[in-house]
Formats: structure tokens, C-alpha cells, sequence
């Protein structure tokens, strides 16, 4: 649900800093590196992952690859670093935070929460005590069915 709270903005690969997650759509001679490893669209090669450095035309992308465990409960992602030359990326997008659809999924928790809350101190509010019927039919020590 969380990562709906983020967006892609088309910028040029030269700006985006060391360290931010991007979207690369770059030709097949682009990909090919990452598709030993990851499956990548042929026809639109899409490369999605953190830029770790630059070295003259080539950029050094981390892909994810899949998650290992790490100390506790947290998990450290794996990924594989592949090299793309700039003049093969046709597209670059960074990933940025949305702030409106942040406020929403926000607002939306808190009022599923409170209409949740709600219903169920409205439905325990009207339970009385209820007295247990009266058994007609018998088992035990004598079997008994009263009729009329």
C-alpha cells in the first residue's frame, strides 16, 4: 500500500543523485546485462532500481534481485549492480514521494479505523442479558417430549 504514496517524475539521467530510486526505459543494448539475471520486457526494456554511481557515459544501477535476512526482523535487499551507458537510456523517471495520495491513504486508515471502532461499540451497546428457553425436549435419566 505504501509505495502508492510515490511517483515517477521524468528527469534527465545527468540529474538524478547517488542513492535515489529510478526507472530507466533503455534500449535492448541497455538491458542486456540485466537480462541474464531479471526478466525485462524485450520489446520496452525497463530498469528499475537504485543509481549507486556514475563513470563518465555509464551509469552503475542496482537492481533488486530478491531479499535475504538480516539481523532481526528486517530484511536486506540483494540486488545485482548493472552497467548503462547513457546513450542508451531513452527515459529516465525518479521516484518521488506523493503527497496528496499520502494524505488520502492517511485519511482513509483513519476513517476506516473510526467506522470500525464505531460499529463495534455499536453493536455491543444493545445486548442484554437473554434467559435461556425453555427445553421441551428431554434427554438424560428420562426421555420425555410433551405434546399439547
Amino acid at each position: 500500500m505504501l509505495s502508492g504514496c510515490f511517483t515517477y517524475v521524468r528527469t534527465s539521467p545527468e540529474l538524478v543523485p547517488v542513492g535515489q530510486t529510478v526507472r530507466l526505459l533503455v534500449t535492448p543494448e541497455g538491458a542486456s546485462e540485466a537480462t541474464s539475471f531479471s526478466e525485462v520486457d524485450r520489446e520496452e526494456p525497463t530498469l528499475e532500481g537504485t543509481l549507486e554511481r556514475r563513470e563518465g557515459n555509464t551509469i552503475f544501477l542496482r537492481i533488486p534481485v530478491g531479499n535475504h535476512p538480516a539481523d532481526g526482523p528486517l530484511t536486506r535487499q540483494l540486488g545485482q549492480v548493472v552497467r548503462v551507458p547513457v546513450g542508451e537510456i531513452l527515459t529516465a523517471e525518479r521516484r518521488e514521494l506523493d503527497q496528496a495520495k499520502t494524505g488520502f491513504l492517511i485519511a482513509g486508515g483513519i476513517g476506516l479505523s473510526t467506522l470500525l471502532i464505531l460499529n463495534i461499540i455499536g453493536g455491543t451497546s444493545g445486548i442484554e442479558s437473554e434467559e435461556p428457553p425453555d427445553i421441551d425436549f428431554h434427554l438424560g435419566k428420562l426421555f420425555s417430549i410433551p405434546i399439547g
